[in-house]
């Protein structure tokens, strides 16, 4: 059995303890319960249908609090991101539907899993409520490794960006933003007191992108905070402390110069 395969029965195994679980956490009231295709690595079979449940709710609650039913559903949808349907579609694509979730698209789903040097991909969104009643958006982001080298499993973020960059080059989580932020443009411009939330998924190389992909995140919430601690205008003295061009000066003289244009133009 190769290494790939190995893997994949791992997470079969994993998934398959939803079957386990007690039928009255699969048909609580919250929720919804669906029956997802995920990919095992078998020739002899290489699908396998396993149970699991999304609730939204759940994200309603601070991110570092552990849901086991969460974290048992991610890797159903890992698993599900190795498979496609008679009619060629990713599977994962299919339960997203059946958890509610709408504008699903995929990319890169077309590659090979096994020669290639692009992960695969797939967003979704819901349009939910918090507790508070503001506007909530939740964006789905399940992440399919490619590849025959060993896989990402442990180790740590600069682990994973090192084997990640080694397989893929370091634009691939430059493109993973990228391709999120011009999904979700495409749904719109944020209501007012909206928030976005995320859950990020992906098994073996996908769960290395998705950690990198998570940590980018985490630093740019960071620092769209730490810039929203101040007025903007704060900011200006700076300017004068940024080289713009080394024959041209600062971005402070930048400023000035276009001030005092702006100034001339608007007069004509």
């Amino acid at each position: 059995m190769s290494n790939r395969n190995r893997r994949l029965c791992s997470l079969l195994l994993c998934a398959a303890l939803l079957l386990l679980m007690p039928s009255a956490a699969l048909t609580a009231d919250a929720g919804v319960t669906a029956s997802v295709t995920i990919g095992t690595g078998l020739a002899a079979k290489p699908a396998a249908e396993v149970e699991a449940r999304w609730d939204s709710g759940w994200f309603m609650e601070k991110a570092y609090v552990y849901r086991r039913e969460l974290a048992l559903t991610a890797m159903a949808l890992s698993g599900a991101a190795y498979v496609r349907d008679e009619e060629q579609v990713p599977c994962v694509q299919t339960a997203l539907e059946a958890f509610g979730f709408t504008r699903v698209q995929s990319y890169n789903a077309h590659i090979p899993i096994t020669a290639s040097d692009k992960v695969a991909y797939t967003f979704a969104e819901q349009t939910l409520r918090s507790r508070e009643g503001k506007p909530l958006r939740l964006a789905a982001v399940v992440i399919r490794g490619t590849g025959t080298n060993k896989a990402v499993t442990e180790g740590g973020l600069e682990y994973a960006r090192t084997v990640l960059e080694k397989a893929y080059g370091p634009q691939t989580a430059d493109e993973l933003l990228g391709s999120l932020a011009a999904y979700l443009a495409q749904g719109g411009p944020a209501k007012a007191g909206e928030t976005v939330k995320f859950f990020i998924t992906g098994h073996s190389r996908g769960g290395a992108a998705a950690n990198l992909l998570a940590a980018r995140l985490a630093d740019a919430e960071f620092f769209w905070h730490e810039d929203c601690s101040h007025p903007l205008a704060d900011n200006l003295p700076r300017l004068a402390h940024i080289v713009f061009h080394e024959k041209l000066g600062t971005l402070d003289a930048k400023v000035q110069r276009i001030k005092t244009l702006a100034g001339h133009i608007a007069t004509k």
